[in-house]
């Protein structure tokens, strides 16, 4: 009796387990409908923890979203990031990369809220910073936009692109002066930036340091000898200073280089030799 008794219960124990592996494949089968999880090869559902499961999916709407920025996609490139900052709420990459992508779009407001959750999250995010103040400089804010740079160079004194946007923003303002002493440490940081050349002599041009000017307007000619604008600003120092022939020199190089101007030309054509035939 006893014996039977224990098979009758073995009977029905086997057929429990049987009803539950037949009900954990009914629920199995059914995870793609409630909850559509991206389980790539390699991760087995079974012996991945929620939080794995989880984190998978966050990268891979991360490294979507990449993807679609490189190539251009923005708007899907931030639908992904969104979609990976539900999932990871402090990934200060993912704000930093849909702020890029918004700022791509000129949606330069959205870019600073993304920027600023990086920076809220880690005070010392340098590419944030920079973000918030390119893009506070893109919408008028150049007082914010400075600040934003100022922050930076105190963590990294050497961000060669922090001192051109503070010197660009300082100009904006009519703070020539500022300006200059920021374009100076960028061509410290990197003595063949020749925008910063070119744009510290526009700023010395404006606070009537001609000659100094004409010296790097010359030296950012030196780089790019292709840079119509530095051969027709040169031209408008050296006027300043009554070398008139070095101004036309300069002037027709600007002209043959592409820049195409109705006062250069009316300039040229009553200063300059009038041998000179128009190109």
């Amino acid at each position: 009796m006893i014996s039977d008794f224990y098979i009758m219960q073995l009977s029905e124990f086997c057929k429990m387990i049987e009803k539950l592996q037949r009900t954990t494949r009914r629920l199995i089968s059914l995870v793609p409908l409630i909850q559509p999880l991206t389980i790539t090869a390699g991760f087995t559902f079974f012996n991945s923890s929620s939080s794995l499961v989880f984190a998978n999916d966050f990268q891979t709407f991360f490294d979507k979203g990449f993807k679609k920025g490189e190539k251009g996609d923005y708007f899907g490139s931030i639908y992904d990031y969104t979609s990976a900052i539900e999932l990871n709420p402090n990934s200060v990459d993912a704000y930093y990369n849909r702020g890029w992508a918004k700022a791509q779009i000129n949606d330069h407001s959205g870019a600073l809220l993304d920027y600023q959750m990086a920076v809220d999250i880690d005070p010392s995010y340098e590419k944030a910073l920079y973000g918030l103040g390119l893009s506070k400089s893109k919408i008028g804010n150049y007082y914010g936009s400075i600040t934003d740079y100022t922050r930076l160079i105190k963590i990294n004194p050497q961000h060669e692109n922090a001192y051109f946007g503070r010197a660009w923003s300082k100009s904006k303002i009519r703070n020539s002066y500022g300006s200059i002493a920021d374009y100076t440490e960028v061509i410290k940081l990197n003595p063949n930036n020749d925008d910063a050349l070119y744009n510290r002599g526009l700023e010395k041009h404006n606070s009537s340091q001609y000659y100094e000017a004409i010296s790097d307007y010359s030296k950012a000619i030196q780089i790019n000898k292709k840079n119509s604008d530095s051969f027709l600003n040169r031209s408008l120092s050296k006027t300043e200073i009554g070398d008139i022939k070095g101004a036309c020199a300069d002037a027709r190089k600007a002209k043959s280089l592409g820049y195409k101007s109705i006062e250069n030309e009316k300039w040229i054509k009553e200063n300059c030799s009038s041998s000179f035939k128009l190109f």
